[in-house]
């Protein structure tokens, strides 16, 4: 959508994908992170970000919980909750309430370089409307994005995760 803008100066590239480079001290900090936990290596990784900058853009924390609550049941999963410093309390009450086997909160621990090592393992992302979605996208990783309630100008049609294979849930303001 905002590569249209560029037809006005006579560009019009399509398909500009970008392309992010993990350097070796983040994929070394990550994987000495995941060895501090009891992490299920048979099991597929599912990033979760309950976080997003504009409050009334944010999925209820009860229904991250439930979320995690029932990847969690399912048994395939293991769930890395990220955000930063201030989601970390959040983080660890979605824990709480949804159950401690295979969830890990990893808020506040991951500088953006360390969290774009994270997706090198992350098999898919569930997440608001917010950065770490881009940093995904652009990682290669599937996504889930929840995009806020009604708010004009904040569409997924421009403010989407970029690529192919990503599932965005969005109401339109009527």
């Amino acid at each position: 959508y905002n590569l249209e803008l560029l037809e006005a100066i006579g560009i019009k590239e399509k398909d500009i994908a970008p392309s992010l480079k993990i350097s070796d001290e983040d994929s070394d900090y990550l994987e000495n992170l995941f060895g501090g936990y009891n992490m299920d290596w048979d099991k597929k990784i599912v990033i979760l970000n309950t976080g997003t900058s504009n409050p009334a853009k944010q999925w209820p924390i009860e229904n991250f919980t439930e979320l995690t609550r029932r990847l969690v049941s399912s048994g395939d999963f293991n769930i890395v909750l990220i955000g930063d410093r201030d989601e970390r309390a959040v983080c660890n009450r979605i824990i709480s309430e949804a159950g401690r086997s295979r969830v890990f909160n990893f808020s506040g621990l991951l500088t953006l370089r360390q969290l774009t090592a994270l997706f090198k393992w992350a098999d898919l992302m569930i997440t608001n409307d917010n950065g770490s979605m881009h940093i995904a996208a652009a990682a290669n990783k599937r996504v889930i994005a929840i995009f806020g309630r009604n708010i004009p100008g904040v569409s997924p049609t421009r403010w989407g995760p970029y690529g192919k294979g990503h599932l965005v849930f969005h109401k339109d303001p009527g």
